[in-house]
């Protein structure tokens, strides 16, 4: 699994200024699958480049943004149309304020814990 090259160069171009923030996520595209991890220390800012990421043959998201803290983002565009598995995607989630509003969960087969936990959640999602 590799970090597609235009996010390395973004994650790369926040560490050598060292600019400050708690987390971000590094997204791996692999076999339909999105895998997201936390990394320490570098500037949360870097979220909002996620609107432009090709979703669209992404199949499982669980977890995704668990724990995820002060993110604010547009995510509307996102092609979430083959998504069977949510499960927890927003897990524990805090200040996360982001725009699912257009989103197609037809597909969706468990959406079990999906907002379990998350606090100061104020995106539309209706």
């Amino acid at each position: 699994m590799n970090l597609l090259p235009e996010h390395l160069t973004v994650v790369k171009m926040f560490k050598l200024q060292k600019l400050a923030a708690t987390k971000i996520c590094r997204a791996l595209l692999n076999s339909g699958i999105m895998y997201i991890y936390y990394i320490e220390v570098f500037l949360y800012v870097v979220f909002t480049a996620i609107f432009t990421w090709n979703v669209k043959n992404v199949t499982d998201m669980q977890c995704i943004f668990a724990k995820a803290s002060s993110f604010i983002c547009d995510l509307s565009l996102w092609d979430v149309g083959k998504v069977t598995m949510m499960v927890g995607m927003f897990d524990m989630a805090s200040s996360f304020h982001c725009d699912l509003s257009d989103w197609n969960a037809a597909n969706v087969k468990s959406m079990l814990s999906m907002f379990n936990g998350a606090v100061a959640f104020n995106g539309d999602i209706s």
